[in-house]
């Protein structure tokens, strides 16, 4: 305290007239310092405490000097209250210094002499790095004078070469340019961002659309779906669809035959199921009681809606022609090996009906190879699905590779968990597509969704710019 009174009562004498470099050591209580003359001899060397009133009283009395500032805890507002507040320093860090410390700490404290002493050291190699860069800058004429700028936060002195002073000002306009260029790119970014934005909200939600279509009945089989009763196994026949994004499927649409003269009224039940190919949902090594599995419905399902399970599904059903007749039929001759082939049993005539479903609860499924297998339940009969060509024709949608219809029975017996082919197994015929459609949409986001996404990264832009511009 002794030492700072002395600064007070004569420092404005003992510092006229000098070009004074300050270092300053700082610390959590006490702070060290040390001021050398131009020809670097200390003159001063004096501890204070760490606070703002001592380190006005001690520095708002020193001529303008260079000041080489330890980087750490206090040397923020130590910086801040040089710059603004003690207006006739100025402050430089050196993270330099900082690194030093932190690097040496193993091997014991720097002291305050050996930090201040480094300061020093580095204020001469960073003074003649900036006369060379100078001299180079003028012999490759990249730097031209300005006649104003604002002052750098750079430290220099009130006598300190014009030189160095010039090239500190080239180089923070050189800074601006750089920022005003980026302000203006990411303006232009945040503009491209809201007409994408504006244009993506334009875009109308999607509807139901048609996922898949195996086109219109072309006569040559009818194959037995229906659920089981007292004394009679389940019969079920699939037949393969492709998805190539995650999609969900809403509706569903197939038509089959009912026996003649059979009311609508009798439809008491229908029932969808979605398999995975083999050997997905299933027991590999299969029983070797058929030919192959390979390409067929995997033994169990994975998914399932039923009209007599509420909030499933719904349906509708209409007659298209009451007199239809399919060239052949496979109702009961369903066997293991070695009498899978049976040729079919005959042709068949009865009412030619269309189902529409609706599921109250989608069917999403990813991008899969699936099977979908239709069943009715009437009061009395069978319900026999309809065949289409294969491969696809017009109307409906082709795809590849295209599989064909399988069909099993369930229940004591029966050929469940196993699956044989229609065409290539029972009939020696075909091959045979089920008559079906399917309807839903892709999981693309909804423009609100989209919209919303936007509006985050617009935000996200403008916290950026504004950070850019601070």
């Amino acid at each position: 305290m002794k030492k700072i009174s002395t600064v007070h009562a004569f420092g404005n004498e003992i510092f006229k007239e000098q070009k004074l470099t300050i270092g300053l050591d700082l610390g959590d209580r006490w702070s060290f310092y040390c001021v050398k003359d131009e020809a670097g001899q200390v003159i001063l060397e004096q501890k204070l405490p760490t606070t703002q009133q001592a380190m006005k009283q001690t520095f708002g009395k020193i001529p303008r000097s260079l000041i080489a500032l330890e980087t750490g805890t206090h040397s923020p507002w130590v910086s801040r209250l040089f710059t603004g507040v003690i207006s006739k320093s100025a402050v430089r860090k050196w993270e330099y210094l900082h690194r030093s410390r932190r690097n040496l700490a193993g091997r014991g404290t720097l002291s305050t002499r050996m930090v201040i002493n480094k300061m020093f050291a580095i204020i001469q190699l960073q003074d003649r790095s900036h006369a060379n860069r100078l001299a180079e800058s003028h012999r490759s004429q990249k730097v031209r004078p300005i006649k104003s700028c604002r002052t750098s936060r750079t430290a220099h002195t009130d006598n300190g070469a014009p030189n160095q002073l010039l090239f500190e000002r080239v180089s923070g306009q050189r800074t601006r340019h750089k920022l005003q260029k980026e302000e203006n790119m990411l303006r232009s970014l945040s503009l491209a961002m809201l007409l994408a934005i504006g244009l993506l909200a334009a875009i109308p939600a999607a509807a139901d659309s048609l996922l898949i279509s195996t086109g219109n009945p072309d006569g040559l089989i009818a194959m037995a779906s229906s659920p089981g009763s007292p004394g009679r196994l389940e019969t079920e026949t699939a037949d393969d669809f492709i998805t190539t994004q995650v999609t969900s499927i809403n509706g569903a649409s197939f038509i089959g035959l009912l026996p003649s003269g059979t009311p609508l009224s009798f439809v008491n039940q229908v029932e969808i199921e979605l398999y995975h190919v083999f050997p997905l949902d299933s027991t590999n090594p299969p029983d070797g009681r058929v030919l192959t599995r390979a390409n067929s419905p995997s033994d169990n399902n994975f998914a399932a809606r039923d009209s007599n399970i509420p909030g499933q599904l719904s349906f509708t059903a209409s007659v298209l022609n009451s007199n239809f007749t399919a060239l052949n039929s496979v109702v009961n001759g369903i066997n293991p090996l070695p009498n899978q082939f049976t040729g079919g049993e005959g042709p068949v005539t009865g009412e030619e009906v269309l189902f529409n479903v609706t599921f109250t609860t989608p069917l999403v499924v990813g991008p899969d190879h699936i099977f979908f297998r239709p069943e009715v339940g009437l009061s009395s009969g069978d319900f026999l699905w309809l065949s289409a060509p294969n491969p696809i024709v017009p109307p409906g949608t082709p795809f590849v590779p295209d599989l064909q219809t399988w069909m099993r029975t369930d229940g004591p017996r029966a050929l469940a968990p196993d699956w044989e082919r229609v065409g290539t197994d029972i009939t020696h015929q075909g091959p045979f597509n089920g008559t079906f459609t399917l309807s839903g949409s892709a999981s693309v986001p909804e423009p609100s969704t989209l919209l919303l996404l936007g509006t985050g990264l617009l935000g996200l832009v403008g916290f950026t710019l504004k950070k850019a511009i601070a």
